[in-house]
């Protein structure tokens, strides 16, 4: 992420990526600290202020986490359907029924699953503010105190 040429937009998908890998399992995903201060890094020697960009980005990780958290009332409806029809349903389509009840049930844990990975995160990014801040500090450069809305 520092080489010459990296625009605002490289910069506000590398955050995201950033932010919303920062509870992942697997960290051969990027999804830890080091990459986060890699992008502000590369931000800065690029001649991009990137508190703005980090802003942007993590409303979208929260607008993408929202959606998804949102879909999950709608799946769990569609499951409860489901239920209903198999009550009543003759056998041949009890087993489409069934079929299309495991594959929603997935869908379902997967969306909980991103979303209380995505909830984890917070203290790994809250690392690497600390540690952005206290670098502006070092080098003179006046810190910040970010504010995000809670939702």
């Amino acid at each position: 992420p520092v080489s010459k040429g990296m625009t605002p937009y490289g910069v506000g998908k590398r955050f995201e990526l950033a932010v919303s890998d920062l509870g992942s399992d697997d960290k051969k995903l990027l999804g830890n600290e080091n990459y986060f201060l890699e992008v502000w890094m590369g931000a800065i020697r690029n001649g991009i202020e990137p508190l703005p960009i980090l802003e942007r980005a993590i409303g979208n990780v929260k607008t993408r986490a929202n959606r998804e958290l949102n879909t999950v009332p709608k799946v769990d409806e569609k499951i409860k359907d489901i239920t209903e029809k198999m009550k009543t349903a003759k056998k041949e389509e009890q087993i489409k029924l069934i079929f299309n009840l495991e594959s929603l049930k997935k869908v379902k844990i997967n969306l909980e699953i991103r979303n209380q990975k995505l909830v984890e995160s917070i203290p790994n990014f809250t690392e690497a503010m600390k540690q952005i801040m206290e670098y502006r500090v070092e080098q003179g450069i006046p810190s910040v105190d970010i504010k995000f809305k809670e939702e």
